[in-house]
């Protein structure tokens, strides 16, 4: 994300009998070596003021400025720090010292400086900007943003402090705030490129996508070889369904930086949505050299392979790379693990076209039956299974998830009892049957079977959030985190974990905190649609009701069947109330949640109640 500092030329006139005269008239000529972006040339001339006269702050503070010019920022806190020797009131130092500390990503230690240099002058507007930067760095988002309002206290018209608190409030999820704020910028200066990416990154937030695309032409055209815009570019225009203008955008971003490895993946991603899936594996392929870890890589590889099928090598790939996918990310992929099951029905199809099918043979056929909603004719080819082999855990297990996803949770606890009770180390057995016990609300019981698969298997990630969610349930938020923390250990970039920790968060009132959870998992996966609606409820409970509202449009647009979202906008119409459409649109939201979620959104439906009875007696449109 793009943010300015501010980096002003700042002159101290330093007298010394004997030696100012021929020491600054050395400074000053630097001055116009910086200016002519003669680096070298200027630390030359520095260094010689500083051989007539060694205690020339002014000399040492302009080599320091252009020492971190060329990115000697080390180098640039060293001189910094013998201005400081030399005159601790000169405040210029302080502050360009904090700007070198923080390009070295010492964020904290940047902080410092900037305080010293307000405490010596307290409408020193520069300062407060850039520590605004240095806290929204450390991701002190509202700390910065009053940062930033002090600094256009001091200068109303200051185009790079509107542009910076717009980026900061973009990222507590605050998209309507930012929006103004960039615009703000870009009315004080229409050229201002960074605005205007920072204007698109807010629409593209709020799901404006097409004012997105906008904002970033215009950048394209003050900046043609920015290496962001292409991408965020590409960005709106893949949720526009425009794919092939998306590939054309993220080629362009990978030209610019070659080893942009989201550039690369999400072309290969707007490639498998227009169905070129050998192009798409070239560049998941890419994806994976630069960075072998980058987990979703592989599952989308994994489905481009699949989806080309044919033949038994691209079948055999599909199922290591969803594998891989699994190893590497958990259950966070298993939407698409069905296709792995395929995968290998497809192999054992072509090695075995007449053989006879045995009880793992119907198994197998039941997951792929389970893994298209077809739980009924699941459980049917289980049944079958058993009958050939009655102690099949596996056939146990899977009929157990088909009356799971059928609603007959206890019906799914016996067949869990039943495969444990043949073989009590089968550990995903444990998770599911704490799954169905979730389900019952049989929270405690749910915790004492994620205990014992956790004791099997200490490194899944999901575990850890399966066990974070029931004691959430039981409003043992302090100890979800604990458990939600633990996942986030093991993997960094698990959006499941991050979106039910900021859950948690929320109901504990850390609403800052349960945002910036929000913010990551969105990062991690934009197309989770879950995730949106829990950073709803953070805004509703902060006031927020527009970001929660594009919130809930977002989720909404990723899944019309998520209910809680319907719940969550339902409310925040309410309580903007006033107007006679935001109390319809109120009502018209709850009635769906309910309809699609049935009572379990029924605490809230006072609240469609309220709204009806306002309705009556409303004004206006």
């Amino acid at each position: 994300m793009k943010r300015k500092i501010t980096l002003i030329l700042y002159l101290l006139l330093v007298t010394a009998a004997g030696y100012a005269q021929s020491s600054d008239d050395w400074v000053k000529t630097a001055i116009g070596k910086i200016d002519a972006r003669d680096y070298e040339g200027a630390i030359a001339d520095c260094s010689r003021a500083i051989e007539i006269y060694p205690r020339s702050t002014w000399a040492f503070n302009n080599r320091g400025r252009a020492k971190h010019h060329l990115g000697r920022y080390a180098d640039a806190i060293a001189d910094y720090d013998q201005a400081i020797i030399f005159d601790p009131k000169y405040k210029y130092a302080w502050y360009n010292r904090g700007i070198s500390k923080n390009a070295l990503g010492r964020y904290s230690d940047a902080i410092a400086d900037y305080d010293q240099a307000i405490a010596l002058d307290p409408q020193y507007q520069a300062a407060y900007n850039n520590r605004g930067n240095s806290k929204d760095d450390l991701g002190q988002h509202a700390e910065a943003i009053a940062d930033y309002d002090r600094a256009l206290a001091i200068d109303p018209r200051d185009a790079l402090s509107y542009h910076n608190r717009g980026l900061a409030k973009y990222n507590l999820g605050r998209y309507a705030d930012a929006l103004a704020d960039h615009e703000q910028a870009i009315a004080l200066n229409p050229n201002y490129t960074s605005a205007y990416y920072g204007r698109g990154l807010a629409k593209n937030a709020l799901a404006h996508y097409d004012e997105a695309i906008i904002d970033y032409d215009k950048v394209v055209a003050l900046d043609a070889n920015d290496k962001l815009v292409y991408y965020a570019r590409g960005y709106a225009k893949d949720h526009l369904g425009k794919y092939a203008e998306a590939v054309t955008d993220y080629s362009q971003a990978i030209a610019i930086d070659p080893q942009n490895t989201n550039a690369w993946y999400a072309r290969g991603y707007a490639k498998d949505y227009l169905g070129n899936y050998a192009e798409a594996i070239s560049d998941f392929d890419r994806v994976i050299a630069l960075n072998p870890k980058y987990t979703v890589a592989y599952n989308k590889r994994g489905y481009c392979y699949y989806k080309l099928g044919g033949t038994k090598a691209n079948y055999q790939k599909a199922v290591e790379d969803y594998d891989m996918a699994l190893q590497t990310g958990g259950s966070s992929y298993s939407p698409y693990y069905k296709y792995r099951e395929d995968a290998v029905a497809a192999i054992n199809k072509i090695d075995n076209p007449a053989s006879a099918q045995t009880a793992d043979d119907m198994v197998k056929a039941a997951v792929v039956k389970l893994n298209n909603g077809d739980y009924d004719g699941a459980i049917a080819d289980c049944n079958k299974a058993l009958q050939t082999n009655s102690k099949s855990t596996w056939a146990y297990s899977i009929r157990g998830l088909a009356k799971n996803y059928s609603g007959k949770y206890a019906d799914a606890i016996t067949d869990y009892d039943q495969a444990l009770a043949i073989d009590p180390k089968y550990t995903q057995v444990y998770v599911n049957r704490g799954h169905a016990k979730n389900n019952l609300e049989r929270y405690a019981d749910a915790i004492s079977d994620f205990d014992q698969a956790i004791a099997s298997d200490p490194k899944s990630v999901s575990n850890y959030v399966s066990r974070g969610y029931a004691k959430d349930r039981m409003g043992r938020y302090a100890d979800a985190i604990m458990d939600y923390d633990q996942a986030i250990e093991l993997d960094q970039k698990y959006p499941i974990a991050y979106n039910n920790r900021g859950y948690a968060k929320m109901y504990m009132g850390k609403y800052t905190e349960a945002l910036a959870d929000c913010n990551k998992a969105i990062e991690l996966n934009p197309k989770y649609a879950s995730v949106y609606d829990t950073r709803a409820q953070v805004n509703n409970r902060m006031g927020h009701y527009a970001e929660a509202i594009a919130d809930c449009d977002k989720a909404i647009a990723l899944d019309q069947k998520e209910a809680a979202a319907y719940n969550s906008r339902g409310y925040a119409y309410y309580k903007l109330g006033k107007t006679k459409i935001n109390l319809r649109r109120a009502i018209t939201d709850y009635d769906m949640a309910l309809q699609l979620g049935g009572t379990t959104y029924k605490p809230d439906f006072k609240y469609r109640n309220s709204a009806a009875t306002a309705l009556t007696v409303a004004t206006g449109p």
